[in-house]
């Protein structure tokens, strides 16, 4: 079925031997109930009982030596499947549990009103958790310049937590177990975090989630990082750095609380600070490749970002479309037939483009990466192209974020065969231009000593075919992007 159609609730908990105090109901994409004979399948039934009355018995407790704790449960209703399975969880004891569902304007919050006494709703309400979830939705949106998850629905179930320090779905921490789910149609997107109460919640769990769900639509990441453990998370805990940062560059385009803000700041500052001291601890210790891990990728991203930090997550995460699949089909071959060098030279040519600074001296001399050289020249002057292209258009603002602190423009364009640039700058300093192709060849570039203000340069493309072409003019730690026509 792809009607939009559900078992509520969404996650059931019970205990051995006790039936649930919910019943499994099936809603429509609206929440109302189905009518009609429902009739459950797909769920381990040495682990739970689903009672006439749609009450769930526990026949033995949640392991916790695997990943995942629990198990899912589908349904039909007279015949017609529904599109979205629920989960159960059977705990070690009964909690008195009071769940209330709220929808904001991109997902579904489901989230405890109390437990045992303890007043979660005006924690949620207090930290306007709704709101965080629909904008951080919308900054992905921006992000990723694509639906979020396929358009799924977006379902966001809170758990209580007391400890800070957890364990993904492997261990017992304060009174409840926890997991962390994005499977894509598998558990139709439901993220399950931790809530610290009294504290803010745990906001940097679910952009890291929302990091994974594009992963798993993108056939670029798939084919440059597979399944390698450290930049899969690694490039995940960049959206829980980008998501609040870019919340308070640009607070017109994505309008939060005051309360909201506090909250996603405060566990943005915690992890920043984190990462940064992993990186510099690692660095300073000249550590080789195999001491790596996800938070020292994630550091590196964090310290080559530069000074313009949303423009440098919107280009980090734009490159994985799939729509530059084709354009990229020669170099994701050569990654995936060099193995961990492939994957390697991937991120770092990435970063590089990303940065608009050719980086592998620093990964190859400081960093300990093994690289391909000529992989990565292919790739950094690929990657350039494509994103430059995508998305600038000459110096305008784009999303709302400038391109760069200068002017450059080309005349006349369309080009017969001799284009002038010219720049108005800022500030003095050296200027780079480079050119590149429609598939991403760099075909010239020079360094122009002249530091004034205002910069001219005459260059001749008669010898090039006629087509489209792309530039980027750099200058101290700024650059812009622009492109223009060749028609002889």
């Amino acid at each position: 079925s792809e009607d939009g159609s559900y078992l509520w609730p969404y996650v059931i908990y019970t205990t051995v031997g006790q039936p649930s105090t919910q019943a499994f109901e099936a809603r429509d994409v609206q929440g109302q109930p189905v009518a009609g004979t429902i009739e459950f399948f797909g769920y381990d039934t040495s682990h739970i009982t689903i009672n006439a009355d749609g009450t769930v018995t526990g026949q033995q407790e949640d392991s916790i030596s695997t990943d995942y704790s629990g198990t899912r449960v589908w349904a039909r209703v007279d015949g017609d499947t529904l599109q979205y399975p629920a989960h159960v969880k059977v705990l070690s004891q009964t909690y008195n549990f009071d769940y209330i569902e709220v929808d904001g304007g991109n997902v579904t919050l489901y989230y405890p009103r109390s437990i045992d006494g303890t007043d979660y709703q005006s924690l949620v309400e207090q930290y306007d958790y709704l709101d965080l979830l629909d904008q951080g939705y919308e900054v992905e949106k921006f992000l990723t310049n694509s639906v979020p998850h396929g358009g799924q629905r977006q379902i966001v179930t809170i758990e209580p937590e007391e400890d800070y320090d957890f364990r993904h779905c492997r261990n017992l921490v304060g009174t409840l177990r926890l997991t962390y789910e994005i499977g894509g149609s598998d558990f139709s997107n439901c993220f399950m975090i931790p809530y610290l109460p009294g504290k803010s919640p745990r906001t940097d769990v679910v952009y890291h989630e929302f990091g994974h769900a594009f992963q798993l639509e993108s056939n670029v990441y798939a084919r440059s990082m597979g399944n390698n453990f450290i930049y899969t998370e690694a490039w995940a805990n960049l959206m829980f750095t980008a998501v609040p940062q870019i919340f308070n560059e640009d607070p017109a385009s994505f309008p939060l609380s005051p309360s909201a803000v506090q909250a996603s700041q405060a566990m943005y500052d915690f992890k920043v600070d984190q990462q940064s001291g992993r990186f510099d601890d690692w660095i300073a210790s000249g550590a080789a490749l195999s001491d790596l891990n996800s938070n020292i990728v994630h550091g590196i991203a964090l310290h080559h970002r530069g000074d313009r930090p949303v423009e440098f997550y919107q280009r980090f995460f734009l490159l994985f479309q799939n729509e530059f699949e084709d354009d990229l089909n020669d170099i994701l071959e050569a990654v995936e037939s060099n193995d961990s060098t492939g994957v390697h030279t991937f991120f770092a040519a990435q970063l590089s483009a990303v940065v608009q600074q050719d980086l592998l001296p620093t990964f190859r001399d400081d960093y300990n990466y093994p690289l391909d050289s000529d992989l990565f020249d292919t790739a950094f002057d690929r990657f350039t192209q494509i994103l430059d292209a995508s998305i600038f258009t000459d110096v305008e603002e784009i999303g709302g974020f400038a391109a760069g602190s200068f002017d450059a423009h080309v005349f006349p364009n369309p080009v017969i065969s001799e284009a002038t640039f010219r720049v108005d700058f800022e500030l003095p300093g050296p200027t780079k231009i480079d050119v590149y192709d429609s598939i991403g060849r760099r075909i010239l570039r020079t360094q122009i000593q002249d530091q004034s203000r205002n910069v001219s340069y005459r260059a001749d493309f008669s010898s090039f075919p006629a087509g489209v072409y792309f530039y980027r003019v750099s200058r101290n730690s700024s650059s812009t992007s622009g492109s223009f026509v060749l028609s002889h």
